[in-house]
This record gives C-alpha cells, structure tokens and sequence, in this order.
C-alpha cells in the first residue's frame, strides 16, 4: 500500500474489486456525522479508509457483485457436485429418505 498522505489520501488493493483503488481517509467521528453522504458516494464509486485515533480501522467500499457469468459458474459447480455425491449406476440419495430413515 503507498500512502501519498497519511491524514488525506491512500492508495491501495481494494480487495473487493480486486483493482487499485484510490482511498479517501476519513476520521471515523466524520464518517458516523455523514454515513448516510458516504454510503452515496460509495454507491457512486468513491472508496475511503476509516480511522480511528490516526490508525486505519476499516475500508468502505463499493460491493462487488457477481457477474452472470460468475453465477453460472457456480450453478455448473453446484450440478457437478450432484454426480459426486449421486454417481450414476447407484441409487439416487434423497435428503427427504435420509432424514426418514434415522427416525423411529
């Protein structure tokens, strides 16, 4: 992380996003007067760093969602887990039978 001043502006990974990200340092008395101005300027793209006491507590930035392509990967990995766990040629394991059978 390169801090080009360490009271106003860092520059650092934004882990989120996995891309660099200018922060703007924030006191955390300053961020609870204006949480409701920065959860806007958040949304809007801006990334600050929160201190407390002159040390950095926490970062807000902007949520990282997950691209259709991300979600379909996922289903794809979720679907090849079935066949692992239900290999063909053996009977199918049903959550609803295996509940069943350990009660009396």
């Amino acid at each position: 992380m390169i801090e080009i001043s360490k009271d106003q502006i860092t520059i650092g990974e934004n882990d989120y996003a996995k891309e660099s990200t200018m922060f703007t340092t924030i006191p955390a008395s300053e961020a609870k007067a204006k949480f409701s101005e920065l959860l806007d300027r958040v949304r809007s793209g801006e990334s600050f760093s929160i201190t407390l006491h002159g040390e950095e507590t926490a970062k807000l930035v902007p949520a990282k969602r997950a691209s259709l392509e991300q979600i379909q990967d996922t289903i794809a990995q979720i679907k090849a887990s079935r066949s692992v766990l239900n290999p063909p040629g053996l009977p199918v394991l049903k959550i609803k039978e295996l509940i069943d059978e350990g009660r009396p």
